[in-house]
């Protein structure tokens, strides 16, 4: 999905309160197992249409029962807040030329928003994508992000060196031909590189620079530690 068509990507429903249920005029797509970081869980994704825009619906960890009232095409007008752990609209677009376009684009979108935290497993239902469509979607994606690791394994720029030596285990993270993440120092967090122009960036140390500020920022967080 190009940039200009997505108008809101929200992954983790961190914009605003959680919707109370899922709104009645929805399409189910289909049910998957996604892995977040540690676990597995069942999630559910619905798409809803306007005169001018698209929505993905999402119901996170579903609880019991919810698998079999989706079989029934009203099913979505039954899920709320109360039968799963989260649930929300999680991406917005410019209205596509049909479902299935809205669909695919939808889904993508959030995948792509979701690399390095959480990944779609297997399908467990189908709806307007089965399971041909899921893997296809899902390899398509994969197959991207394989083909940008390797090109960014082959690039050894200055601030890939220096984050060798400084013993932060950079590895490429796939969303792109330069892309790097690396271990932040003294922390459980990671920090972003990108190599093309050899920058860093730590959003939660609020920490940026090239390869001597990096140097800087890690002989800082070393001297505070042997503190």
């Amino acid at each position: 999905m190009t940039e200009y068509q997505l108008l809101k990507i929200d992954p983790w429903f961190n914009e605003g309160p959680q919707a109370t249920c899922v709104p009645a005029d929805s399409i189910f797509l289909c049910a998957y197992d996604v892995h977040l970081q540690i676990e597995t869980v069942t999630e559910a994704a619905f798409v809803r249409r306007t005169v001018d825009r698209d929505e993905l619906w999402l119901a996170i960890e579903l609880g019991s029962g919810v698998l079999d009232h989706l079989v029934t095409s009203e099913a979505m007008i039954e899920i709320e807040r109360s039968q799963v752990l989260s649930l929300g609209c999680a991406v917005v677009a410019r209205r596509a030329s049909s479902i299935e376009s809205a669909s695919k684009k939808l889904l993508d979108a959030l995948f792509r928003a979701r690399v390095g935290f959480s990944w779609p497993r297997k399908p467990v239902l189908g709806g307007t994508i089965d399971e041909q469509s899921f893997w296809g979607l899902v390899g398509a994606i994969e197959a991207e992000l394989e083909n940008n690791a390797r090109q960014a394994s082959r690039d050894e720029s200055q601030i890939i060196a220096a984050a060798r030596e400084l013993g932060m285990s950079p590895e490429p993270t796939g969303t792109g031909p330069h892309h790097w993440q690396a271990r932040c120092p003294g922390t459980n967090h990671g920090l972003m590189i990108q190599s093309a122009t050899n920058e860093f960036g730590c959003g939660y140390c609020r920490r940026k620079g090239g390869p001597q500020e990096l140097r800087e920022f890690v002989e800082q967080r070393r001297d505070r530690e042997r503190s």
